[in-house]
């Protein structure tokens, strides 16, 4: 059991002026209370999350806000589980990047990898690419 969240659910969660920004806030609200299990994040989400939203946000201290609720460090309070991908899943991500047909991003690869590897269930995401590939919520 579990759920992998994903960058675009995160910087959607985390910035209200995102067009899913509710559906975001609503969907993170129902997963804390466990209905799924433990929540996850990969090193590889939190540095395109990160670098999202230096790109989306006009203030640093906004960011480092984000980057601190990610990661768990106070005052934020730790929320997610951190998964670190090794040489294996990274090569079989690399051999997915490789080989898909869809338009995947490397990101989306290590998530998928880790995802099976793991035994994770599901993973919040806005990302279309991911249906058919795994559950998908909201």
């Amino acid at each position: 059991m579990g759920v992998l969240l994903d960058t675009d659910f995160l910087v959607s969660f985390w910035n209200a002026d995102e067009r899913r920004h509710d559906e975001a806030v609503a969907t993170l609200e129902e997963l804390r209370n466990g209905a799924r299990g433990q929540l996850y994040l990969t090193t590889f989400i939190v540095d395109e999350a990160a670098t999202l939203m230096m790109r989306r946000s006009r203030s640093l201290a906004n960011v480092r806000r984000f980057v601190r609720f990610l990661l768990g460090l106070p005052p934020a309070p730790k929320v997610f589980a951190i998964l670190y991908l090794d040489q294996r899943l990274f090569d079989r991500a690399a051999e997915r990047f490789l080989a898909s047909r869809k338009r995947l991003s490397f990101t989306d690869c290590t998530s998928l990898e880790i995802m099976r590897d793991e035994g994770i269930e599901a993973i919040a995401t806005f990302d279309e690419d991911f249906r058919g590939l795994a559950e998908t919520l909201p």
